[in-house]
C-alpha cells in the first residue's frame, strides 16, 4: 500500500507532467506568433488606449534604428512624429480607441535621422466582452515609393516650366514659327507668321499647308 508521502509525491509529479504538457502548445503558439511578426517587413506595434507603446516588432525596431526598445516602452507613439503628422497620429489613436480603423501617411525619420515616410494603420483590439482594450498599429515603410513620386512630380514641374519658356519664345519670336502635326496640319502658329501670311490664326489653323503655301507663292 502506498504511503501518504508517496501518494503526494506521485500526485505532484503527475501535476508537473500535466503542466508541462499544457505549456508545450502555449510555448509553440508563442513561438509561432513571434515567427509571424519577425517575417513581416512592417513595423508592428501594440499600443495602450492612450497611445503608449507596449510592444514593437523586431523588424520595426530595425527600421527605426532602435537597438533596444526598453527605453521607449510606455512612451507616447505620437511623440515620434512632428507637425501635421503628429496631429494625424493623435487623431488616429483617438478614432481607434473609439472602435474605428483608420490610417494616415506621414514623415518620421529614424533615430539616426534617416528620412522615412510611413503608411500607418491603427485598429482596435477588443477583449472577450467586445470592449477595446489595446490598439494595433502597423506602419509600412513607403519611403522609396514616396521618393519616386516626388521625383516624378519634380520632373513634371520641370517639363511644365520648359513648355512655358518654349511657348513664350515661340509667341515672341521675331520670325514666323509654326508647329505642324504628322498629318500635315498646322497645330500652332505665332503672331509673326500670321503677319507674314496676312491671315488670322484661326484661318491658318483651319487650312492645310498646301493651301497656305500656294497662296503665299501667289503674293
Amino acid at each position: 500500500m502506498m504511503s501518504l508521502g508517496g501518494f503526494a509525491a506521485s500526485a505532484l509529479h503527475s501535476m508537473q507532467q500535466l503542466q508541462q504538457t499544457a505549456a508545450t502548445p502555449l510555448r509553440q503558439s508563442e513561438e509561432l506568433n513571434q515567427q509571424i511578426l519577425d517575417s513581416s517587413d512592417d513595423c508592428i506595434k501594440a499600443l495602450d488606449l492612450e497611445g503608449r507603446i507596449l510592444f514593437m516588432s523586431r523588424r520595426g525596431q530595425a527600421l527605426l534604428g532602435i537597438p533596444d526598445i526598453t527605453p521607449f516602452l510606455n512612451t507616447s507613439w505620437a511623440e515620434f512624429w512632428e507637425g501635421a503628422a503628429q496631429q494625424a497620429a493623435i487623431e488616429a489613436i483617438a478614432r481607434a480607441r473609439a472602435g474605428e480603423v483608420c490610417s494616415f501617411q506621414g514623415y518620421c525619420p529614424t533615430l539616426s535621422g534617416e528620412p522615412k515616410w510611413w503608411d500607418s494603420k491603427i485598429s482596435p483590439i477588443r477583449g472577450a466582452e467586445g470592449h477595446v482594450e489595446r490598439l494595433l498599429c502597423i506602419s509600412r515603410d513607403i519611403t522609396k515609393r514616396r521618393q519616386s513620386e516626388d521625383k516624378r512630380k519634380q520632373a513634371q514641374e520641370r517639363l511644365r516650366h520648359s513648355e512655358e519658356r518654349l511657348s513664350a519664345i515661340f509667341s515672341q519670336a521675331a520670325v514666323g514659327l509654326c508647329e505642324i502635326s504628322l498629318d500635315g496640319r498646322f497645330r500652332r502658329v505665332n503672331d509673326e507668321l500670321c503677319s507674314i501670311l496676312g491671315r488670322s490664326r484661326e484661318e491658318i489653323l483651319a487650312a492645310g499647308i498646301p493651301d497656305v503655301t500656294s497662296k503665299l507663292g501667289q503674293r
